[in-house]
C-alpha cells in the first residue's frame, strides 16, 4: 500500500507499507544537483554530500548515520545527479525511527568543520582522478557535451582539488550557502518504506519533515537539444547509446519501458538483435535535467567493434514506434512484471527506484 501526500510545508511524503517486510528504509531526495551549482564551484553538490555524512549538531562520532546504520546491521548511501541528490539507508525495522532521526538532522543540522571539509575535498580529488578515466564516465559526458546550448551540461561535475581551492573559509562559505539556497522544504521528498502501519510511517514523516526549515522552491530550467550524433573512442567498448529529451512527467512509465526493453519474448526487441547479430545486451537510464525535462539513454553492447550501428538505431526506433501503437491493455502483462520487480526489491533499493524512476 502506498500514499503520497504534500505537506503544509512543502514537504512531499510518499509511504509505503510492507506488512511482511522484516527491514525499513527512509530515502530523502533533494530537487537540487550538479546543474544548481555555481559557476565558480563546480563539483560543490558533490563535496555536500560528502560532508552532510560528516558530523551534525545532533549526532556526532558513533552516533552519527554513517557509522551507526552498520552497527544496526544495515546499509546506506546516497547519489549525486544532475539536478536531483538522494540520501537512504535501510535497517532492520525496529530501528526506523532512530535511524531517520539521524539522516534528517544531518540534511538539517550538519557542522563543515573547516578540517573535515578540506579532508572531503582530498577524497573527492582522488575519486576525480579514478573517474577520469572511468568509461561509463567518459561515455556520459561525452553524451552531454553533444547536447549544445547550455555550458552547466558540460562542466565539471565531479569537483577536484583544483575547482576548490586551497582556502577553507570560502569553500565553506560556498558551502554554507548552496546548502541553505536549496535543503529546504520546497525543495525535499520523503520515502519511507516498512512494515509499520501507514499511521505510524505518517507520524515519523511529520516529526522528520518539522526539522526542515521552510523555504520555496527555484525553478530550475536547462537548455538541452537533441540530434547530434558523435563518436568516442573507447578501446575495448564497442556500444551504441541513444539519447532522448523527454517531458517529465513520462518518468512513471519507465520502469515498464525498461521492462520492454528487456523481454525475451519472440518478436520483441532484444530477440530481433540477437538473431541479426547486432547487439548482446541493453539498458535503460534516465536523469531528470530541470523541473521539466527527463534525459533518456538507450544503452547497447555491440556484437562486434567493426559493426555499423546504423542498421540497430534504424531498428530501435521501428520498435519505439511498434510500441507507441500498441493499445495499453497489451502492455498489461509486462506492466504487472514490472510492478512484481520494484515490489520484489529489497526496501532501499524499491525506494531508490521510486525516487529516481528506474530499478
Amino acid at each position: 500500500m502506498i500514499q503520497t501526500r504534500r505537506l503544509e510545508s512543502g514537504i512531499t511524503i510518499t509511504l509505503i507499507h510492507q506488512p511482511q517486510a522484516t527491514q525499513a528504509a527512509a530515502l530523502w531526495r533533494v530537487n537540487a544537483g550538479s546543474l544548481h551549482e555555481p559557476d565558480d564551484w563546480p563539483g560543490l553538490a558533490h563535496l555536500l554530500e560528502h560532508m552532510l555524512f560528516r558530523e551534525s549538531e545532533g549526532y556526532r562520532d558513533d552516533k552519527r548515520l554513517m557509522r551507526w546504520v552498520p552497527d544496526q546491521g544495515g546499509r546506506l548511501n546516497a547519489s549525486t545527479r544532475l539536478c536531483q541528490t538522494a540520501f537512504f539507508f535501510e535497517v532492520p525495522a525496529q530501528a526506523l525511527a532512530p535511524g531517520l532521526a539521524r539522516l534528517t538532522d544531518m540534511l538539517a543540522a550538519p557542522c563543515f568543520t573547516p578540517a573535515a571539509l578540506m579532508q572531503e575535498a582530498q577524497v573527492i580529488d582522488a575519486e576525480y582522478r579514478l573517474l577520469a578515466q572511468d568509461a561509463a564516465t567518459r561515455r556520459e559526458a561525452a553524451l552531454l557535451a553533444l547536447m549544445a546550448g547550455d555550458a552547466r551540461l558540460t562542466r565539471l561535475r565531479i569537483g577536484n582539488k583544483r575547482a576548490f581551492g586551497e582556502d577553507p573559509a570560502r569553500l565553506r562559505a560556498a558551502l554554507t550557502a548552496f546548502h541553505e539556497r536549496h535543503y529546504h522544504a520546497g525543495n525535499l521528498h520523503l520515502w519511507l518504506c516498512g512494515p509499520q502501519p501507514l499511521e505510524t510511517l505518517e507520524k515519523l514523516a511529520c516529526e522528520a519533515a518539522a526539522r526542515i526549515r521552510p523555504g520555496v522552491a527555484a525553478p530550475l530550467a536547462i537548455d538541452a537539444r537533441t540530434g547530434a550524433s558523435g563518436a568516442l573512442a573507447q578501446p575495448g567498448f564497442a556500444q551504441l547509446e541513444l539519447s532522448f529529451l523527454l517531458p517529465a512527467d513520462v518518468r512513471p512509465a519507465l520502469r515498464l519501458l525498461e521492462q520492454c526493453l528487456h523481454s525475451e519474448a519472440p518478436g520483441g526487441l532484444m530477440a530481433a538483435l540477437r538473431a541479426q547479430t547486432l547487439a548482446d545486451d541493453a539498458t535503460l537510464e534516465a536523469d531528470a535535467l530541470d523541473d521539466d525535462t527527463l534525459w533518456l539513454r538507450f544503452c547497447f553492447a555491440l556484437a562486434s567493434d567493426a559493426m555499423n550501428p546504423a542498421p540497430l538505431e534504424a531498428l530501435v526506433r521501428q520498435w519505439i514506434a511498434a510500441l507507441a501503437a500498441l493499445p495499453e491493455d497489451a502492455l498489461s502483462p509486462l506492466l504487472r512484471l514490472a510492478e512484481e520487480d520494484v515490489n520484489a526489491l529489497a526496501p532501499m533499493d524499491a525506494l531508490r527506484a521510486r525516487a529516481f524512476g528506474l530499478p
